[in-house]
């Protein structure tokens, strides 16, 4: 689904009959899909990859999202009605087969959980122009082949390359 004017709310699409054990792509770009992320999003058994771009979600990425672990991909860049108290859940670090968390543009604030670190797929880490301070742990640092887009509020100190800082 990219541009072509769907509305309404996340949950209202999500409802979708027998497809929670199907439904292994969702992808918004771009559509005025509202509301927070449903905890009916964590039904979907198989969903791998979960992109909602450029929309109007509110609320908080909720702490049930560390239950999805056939992600690889959770992309919510652009969704700056998010609540200004949206922290990244430490419950992400349950994803394991993550390969890319695409945050860029969005309303996020908060540091950057040191659980994060027990993501060994990852690849791409954005948190371009979001409010999230403080510095990357460590233990994300240490994660082969990541690659992380950062803000200026961010301190990163990883080696070989692997920061780069969008200021």
């Amino acid at each position: 689904m990219g541009q072509n004017g769907f509305e309404g709310t996340l949950e209202d699409i999500l409802n979708c009959g027998n497809c929670t054990n199907t439904l292994e792509r969702f992808t918004s770009h771009q559509n005025a899909l509202s509301g927070e992320i449903p905890n009916k999003l964590f039904d979907f058994s198989k969903l791998s990859i979960f992109r909602v771009i450029d929309s109007k979600l509110t609320g908080t990425i909720p702490s049930g999202i560390g239950q999805m672990t056939a992600l690889t991909e959770l992309n919510l860049q652009q969704n700056t009605r998010f609540s200004e108290s949206n922290t990244l859940p430490t419950e992400l670090g349950n994803l394991t087969n993550l390969k890319a968390l695409l945050l860029s543009g969005s309303t996020m604030g908060g540091t950057i959980p040191l659980q994060l670190g027990n993501l060994s797929k990852l690849t791409t880490l954005a948190l371009v122009q979001t409010s999230l301070s403080g510095s990357i742990a460590d233990g994300i640092c240490e994660i082969d082949g990541l690659s992380i887009m950062y803000s200026s509020e961010i301190t990163c100190s990883c080696p070989d390359n692997k920061c780069q800082n969008a200021a």
